[in-house]
Parts: C-alpha cells; structure tokens; sequence
C-alpha cells in the first residue's frame, strides 16, 4: 500500500476540512467520514456489543449523531478516525445496562481479547 497517497488523501488538512463541511451541513462530506471511518467503527462496535445488529445499529447512531452534533469532531489534536470510534464507544456505553448481565460480560471479555490481540 502506498501510505504517502493516503496520508495525502486523509491527512490533516482533509480532516480540517471535513470538520468544516460538517459544520455547514455538507452531505458529501458526511459519507466521506462513513467510508472512512465505518470499518473501524463497525469492528468496535461489534467487540463491544457482541451482536452484529446491535453493531448495525450503533454504527448508525454514531453517523447519526456525528450529523446532528458535528462538534463531537472539533479537536483537532485528535484524528477524525479516532474521535469517531470514541462516540461509538460513549454511545455503546450508554447502552450497556440495556443489555443485561450476560451480553455485558460478553462483551467486555470481546474487547479485552480484541486488546490482548487473542
């Protein structure tokens, strides 16, 4: 892979001006962010809810979210990527008394394996 042609394609100035076309309602650039950032964010949440519906779902709320509040991504010390996959995380996290006791372990012990790298 030729990282130079994506560190120009998604480096810090796509991510400035992504942040901004956010702020002023730009669509485009709301599906940007989703082809960017949705495999990560999927993957997290799938570790973290342990359900490929439920990680459906909040990777839909997370781009949801992002939509209507695109003031979760204005750091700037933080890469749009991360920052994305932290809101599915602080979503998630909402709903886990939701999920009962058993889903909970689940998932906790998903992530953990997933951080372990096993």
């Amino acid at each position: 892979m030729d990282w130079s042609a994506v560190v120009e394609r998604y480096g810090p100035s796509w991510e400035r001006e992504l942040r901004h076309r956010l702020r002023d309602g730009d669509e485009t650039a709301l599906l940007e962010l989703f082809d960017h950032t949705a495999p990560a964010v999927y993957s997290h949440a799938l570790a973290v809810t342990g359900s490929a519906r439920r990680a459906a779902r909040l990777t839909r709320r997370t781009y949801l979210e992002t939509w209507l509040h695109p003031e979760v991504l204005a750091d700037v010390r933080v890469p749009v990527r991360t920052r994305t996959v932290m809101l599915a995380h602080r979503l998630a996290s909402c709903d886990v008394p939701r999920l009962g006791r058993r889903t909970h372990r689940r998932a906790l012990a998903a992530t953990s394996a997933q951080r372990s790298g096993g």
